[in-house]
């Protein structure tokens, strides 16, 4: 363990903690690396620079955390800042945090990296941003950036979450080629889906989302999800040029409150939004007002009956429902979608036997014409046969030719090969 921490009863600064490495570093086996405070001061920084960077926790909790553990409103936790050249990877436990338990504000993390890889593996690993319970802070904001792709698979995820009387922060995705967010874990019998999440689990307001990329994809029940229990939800922006929610991936802003509540709004800015197989987009509300739903995008694709089937913005008991505003021509592709064979075509079964005698008789080959192939691949068509008049029948005196009747196989069947 690295830590730095400012005791109980202390007025200053905690230390910073900064690594700075040409290769690559990794925390693995339960290692941390730890800021914290309980005294009236700010928890120290901890800022990474490497090449690559692996946070593995291996099933169990490995690290970099800051934390504010002190009822002085000035004691903030400290920043976590990581700059990775390529690749920043948090596996199976893996986790980047910041908290507060008191009355000052959670830290900010901040990532730059070429990629950032997030896998789950059956238990927690990704970033996390939260307000404590008991807590009067708020929740420190997360911001990711990366070159090329950010990947969140198996339970990974990034989170804001407060369960004190203060808002959480929010998250900042900005991907130059690529969000994929894709499937989830098994946690003790519980489903945790990966994504970005937004929490308020007490008298806190949620956080926004954030997501800017040309391309974002939303897979096997993955998901990007605002929640409020007792306040109004919190926002969701995302502009990616092709977005897409396939086999139960979602985006969803929800509250759970009184009518005074409303759910967050949800807008979607890009070229294509294609929702298949997915519940799709969500502003609801449980007693107050539903969310507003905006989409402006060339083009809107779904295959459910009809777009109000993927695009929610209700309140199930008492309040009004909210908007839903779609600024894109829909294209129902119901029922016109379906999936490969998963059996391959077996070729020989669309194949008879060659020509062969039968006991007491004679086969008889014709050649009817140039063939739709050369004899190899790299050969040439042979010229036709050029005859001044038809050639005689072939004739024999021998009883009937049974001929094989062999079907032509059509050169879309070897596409299934």
């Amino acid at each position: 363990m690295l830590s730095s921490r400012a005791n109980f009863g202390s007025t200053g600064k905690g230390g910073n903690i900064t690594l700075t490495v040409a290769d690559d570093i990794a925390v693995v086996n339960q290692g941390v690396i730890s800021t914290s405070t309980e005294g009236t001061g700010q928890a120290g920084d901890i800022v990474i620079n490497a090449s690559n960077a692996l946070v593995d926790g291996a099933g169990k909790i490995a690290g970099l955390i800051s934390g504010a553990h002190s009822s002085a409103a000035s004691a903030q936790g400290g920043d976590i800042t990581l700059t990775v050249a390529d690749t920043l990877t948090l596996l199976d436990g893996g986790v980047i945090g910041a908290s507060t338990f008191g009355a000052g504000d959670a830290g900010i993390i901040t990532v730059n990296a070429r990629d950032v890889w997030v896998d789950g593996n059956g238990s927690d690993a990704g970033f996390s941003s939260s307000a404590a319970s008991g807590s009067t802070g708020e929740g420190g904001n997360i911001n990711v950036t990366v070159a090329d792709t950010l990947a969140l698979q198996n339970g990974g995820s990034i989170s804001v979450v407060t369960y004190g009387a203060n808002d959480a922060g929010n998250i900042n995705i900005n991907a130059g080629k690529a969000v994929t967010i894709r499937g989830g874990s098994q946690i003790n019998g519980d489903f945790y889906p990966s994504g970005l999440f937004a929490t308020a689990a007490f008298t806190g307001q949620a956080g926004q989302i954030m997501v800017t990329t040309p391309s974002l994809s939303i897979s096997e029940s993955g998901s990007i999800d605002a929640q409020s229990d007792r306040t109004s939800g919190g926002n969701l922006l995302i502009n990616a040029d092709d977005l897409k929610l396939l086999d139960g991936g979602q985006i969803s802003s929800s509250v759970f409150g009184d009518e005074r509540t409303q759910g967050g709004d949800v807008t979607v800015v890009g070229d294509t939004l294609a929702i298949l197989n997915s519940p799709g987009i969500t502003a609801k509300a449980k007693r107050g007002q539903g969310g507003n739903i905006t989409i402006n995008t060339a083009v809107f694709l779904h295959n459910a009956e009809t777009a109000q089937d993927v695009l929610n913005a209700t309140s199930e008991v008492t309040g009004n429902d909210g908007s839903v505003a779609v600024n894109a021509p829909p294209v129902d592709i119901a029922g016109t979608l379906v999936k490969t064979p998963a059996v391959y075509l077996d070729a020989s079964s669309q194949l008879q036997r060659r020509c062969s005698g039968a006991a007491h008789q004679r086969s008889q080959l014709v050649a009817a014409g140039r063939g739709a192939l050369p004899p190899e691949p790299d050969s040439l068509l042979p010229a036709p046969n050029r005859c001044a008049a038809e050639p005689p029948a072939i004739t024999s005196s021998s009883p009937p030719v049974l001929r094989a009747h062999i079907q032509p196989v059509s050169s879309g069947h070897w596409g299934d090969r």
